[in-house]
């Protein structure tokens, strides 16, 4: 499941599987700071969170999110 919010702050929540999902937040739409954590739930249920390295460039209109791994953007999110 994808749930994406588009306000004064962004908010990203991504389920993958039963076990992994990742959440994003934007503080404010001209922030520099983009905090991407995953969690996975191992079978022993054990929550494990990590924070992920990502860049991504801001534009006026537009916010697009690269993983350094991929060279195509995982997330473009546009802002009329």
């Amino acid at each position: 499941s994808l749930s994406l919010t588009l306000s004064h702050s962004l908010s990203l929540s991504l389920t993958l599987s039963h076990s992994l999902s990742l959440s994003l937040t934007l503080s404010h739409p001209l922030s520099s700071t983009l905090t991407l954590l995953s969690s996975r739930t191992h079978p022993t249920g054990t929550r494990v969170q990590r924070a992920l390295l990502l860049e991504f460039q801001l534009a006026r209109t537009s916010l697009v999110l690269h993983f350094p791994r991929f060279h195509r953007p995982i997330l473009a999110a546009y802002t009329n």
